[in-house]
């Protein structure tokens, strides 16, 4: 089957979604082509993780150092050091990387955007060429 786009986005992890998004904001008629989920590492293992794990670290750093702020320790029915739950924390993780996901990177929010998707592995067979294996098992040609 062969394709015809004016612009072609190999990946979509962070920069691939914005210059998918920017394309068709210009009229440009884009696909965006990913092996593996929209969003890249960003999404699902680095940015979004690592900020909501930080997030609960600042938080235990502040119930243990409560008195610096002017939170009294001895009158607050439990004054005790937190516990840290990581199975809890590794929820809360998992589901602000799933809304992240959800309002930002998922196949549905790029397809009203007007961005074609396709998954699978692209390579360039000339300049303005590239092969799609789909992770479906079709393989696809476009320009």
């Amino acid at each position: 089957m062969k394709w015809d786009y004016d612009l072609v986005v190999i990946g979509g992890g962070a920069a691939g979604l914005s210059a998918a998004g920017f394309g068709v904001t210009l009229g440009a008629r884009t696909l965006m082509v990913e092996s593996g989920q929209l969003g890249g590492d960003c999404t699902w293992t680095g940015c979004i993780p690592s900020k909501t794990l930080l997030q609960g670290a600042r938080a235990a750093h502040y119930w243990t150092n409560r008195a610096r702020y002017g939170l009294s320790t001895t009158t607050a029915a439990d004054s005790s050091i937190p516990s840290p739950d990581f199975a809890a924390l590794m929820d809360h993780v998992r589901a602000i990387r799933q809304q992240v996901y959800e309002e930002a990177d998922s196949p549905d929010v790029w397809n009203r955007l007007g961005v074609e998707l396709a998954f699978g592995r692209a390579r360039f067979v000339d300049p303005r060429t590239i092969e799609l294996d789909a992770d479906d098992g079709d393989h696809r040609e476009g320009q």
